[in-house]
């Protein structure tokens, strides 16, 4: 019989040494109550409300930037026209808009085409 008791002595040390362990482990993870993971999951959203806001004032700002570098590439056209109908009346054509039809025949220079055209 003593074997029979030094057998089952053997079978409970491993049990109480897992229990032990399991009680260890259960002390040193933080416990995490309701409300705690409330606050964490509200500050955790409100950082995604934020980024989100911020990729759309980006996207918003890009669409702002494409639009005035149109305004701009208009503006600049528009410019390098009245610069051309001011040099053609310059060089004395009565019928801008006439010479600016037949300008591109002399490469855009207006002297070339003072000097081809009377």
């Amino acid at each position: 019989m003593a074997g029979d008791t030094h057998g089952g002595k053997t079978k409970e040390e491993p049990q109480a040494q897992e229990d032990l362990g399991q009680q260890q482990a259960a002390q040193e993870q933080p416990q995490v109550s309701g409300t705690d993971w409330e606050k964490a999951v509200a500050e955790r959203d409100e950082k995604i409300a934020a980024l989100e806001a911020q990729v759309a004032e980006a996207a918003k700002n890009d669409e702002t930037a494409e639009q005035l570098r149109g305004e701009i590439a208009e503006l600049k056209a528009q410019g390098e026209s009245d610069r051309i109908d001011f040099r053609l009346q310059l060089a004395g054509m009565r019928n801008v808009k006439a010479t600016r039809a037949i300008l591109a025949d002399h490469g855009g220079d207006v002297d070339a085409l003072k000097e081809a055209e009377p």
